[in-house]
C-alpha cells in the first residue's frame, strides 16, 4: 500500500485547471515518516488517503478521485558539500544529481567556512534544475548556528552572544542546528550548553532560544533521543521549526526533506517559508 497526501488548493484562477470548483489538487508519496507534509496558509488543506501498490492503478484511482494531480517538489534545509565544508565528501555535481533524481526541488547548503557564490548558485540551478539558497552554519562556544543572508566571503562571530547580536544588526536569520546533539555525553566539549539534570522548562528558558528565528528539532545526523529532546523543549516554545539531513556524504542526501506547495524563487520565500513551519502543521513529526 502507498500513502498519499493531497493539498488542495482552492482559488479561482485555478479552475480552468481542475474543473472541480475552482480547485487545483496537488499530490504527494512519502517513503518515510520523515518526508513531513506541511500546510503553507489557511487555504490549504490536507487529505490523506491509502491507495493500492500497482503503479497504474494508483494513477487511475487518483485521476478519477481527484481530476488533476502532480507529484509535489521537496525542499532540503541543511546540507553540505566540498565546495565550502572541510568534513563533507559531496561533489556539487553529486549533490545536484542526487537532488535531481529525488525530486527535491530547492536546497539550502549550508557550508561550514564559506557561502557559494551567486555564480556559483546559478551555475547550479542552470544545471540541475535545482533551487539553491546559501548559507553557513556558524560554529560557536553554544552549538551550531545555520545563518541565512551572509554574503561570499562574509566572516561571522565565532561566540554565540556576538554572533546573535551581529546577525540582530544584520537583519539575518538563524536557525540553531541541533541544538541537543552530544547533550547526553557525560563530558566533552562539544556538549551544548545546558546542564544535564535540566528540566524541560528550564532548558527552553535558555536565553540563546530567545534569539534566534527558528530551531532544527530534527536532524538525521543526531541520535533518536536527541531529537525528541529538541521535539519536547520547541513544544513549550513559539519558534518555527526545521529538519535536517545534515548530509555530509551521498548516502544521506534527502535523509530528511520537507514536501512543499512551491519552490521559493528568492531568500524572501525561503523564510517566508520556514516561518510557517511548525509542529501543528507538520502532524508526523516524532511518530
Amino acid at each position: 500500500m502507498r500513502s498519499f497526501y493531497f493539498y488542495n488548493f482552492c482559488t479561482p484562477a485555478s479552475k480552468k485547471f481542475s474543473g472541480i470548483s475552482g480547485c487545483v489538487f496537488a499530490v504527494a508519496y512519502f517513503n518515510n515518516t520523515h518526508n513531513l507534509p506541511i500546510n503553507k496558509s489557511k487555504k490549504l488543506s490536507l487529505q490523506h488517503v491509502i491507495i493500492d501498490d500497482n503503479e497504474q492503478e494508483c494513477s487511475n484511482q487518483l485521476y478519477n478521485k481527484f481530476v488533476f494531480w502532480r507529484p509535489m517538489p521537496f525542499i532540503e534545509l541543511h546540507v553540505h558539500t566540498k565546495a565550502g565544508s572541510a568534513d563533507s565528501s559531496i561533489s556539487v555535481d553529486a549533490l545536484g544529481k542526487h537532488a535531481s533524481e529525488q525530486g527535491t526541488g530547492a536546497i539550502l547548503v549550508a557550508e561550514h567556512w564559506r557561502v557559494w557564490t551567486e555564480w556559483e548558485q546559478s551555475g547550479f540551478e542552470a544545471q540541475w534544475g535545482v533551487k539553491l539558497f546559501a548559507a553557513l552554519e556558524q560554529t560557536t562556544d553554544e552549538g551550531h548556528f545555520i545563518v541565512i543572508g551572509p554574503q561570499s566571503g562574509e566572516t561571522l562571530p565565532s561566540t554565540a552572544s556576538k554572533l546573535l547580536e551581529y546577525t540582530k544588526n544584520n537583519q539575518y536569520f538563524v536557525i540553531w542546528a541541533h541544538p541537543f546533539r552530544h547533550f547526553f555525553d557525560a563530558v566533552g566539549a562539544s556538549r551544548p550548553p545546558f546542564a544535564m539534570d535540566a528540566t524541560l522548562e528550564e532548558l527552553a528558558a535558555h536565553p540563546t532560544f530567545s534569539l534566534v528565528d527558528a530551531i532544527e528539532i530534527e536532524n538525521a545526523g543526531c541520535t533518536e533521543r536527541e531529537n525528541s529532546l529538541a521535539l519536547e523543549v520547541s513544544q513549550l516554545l513559539t519558534k518555527p521549526v526545521t529538519v535536517g539531513s545534515d548530509a555530509h556524504d551521498v548516502e544521506h542526501i534527502g535523509a530528511r526533506r520537507l514536501p512543499i506547495p512551491e519552490i521559493p524563487q528568492d531568500t524572501t520565500e525561503l523564510l517566508e517559508l520556514i516561518q510557517s513551519l511548525s509542529l501543528e502543521n507538520m502532524p508526523n513529526l516524532g511518530q
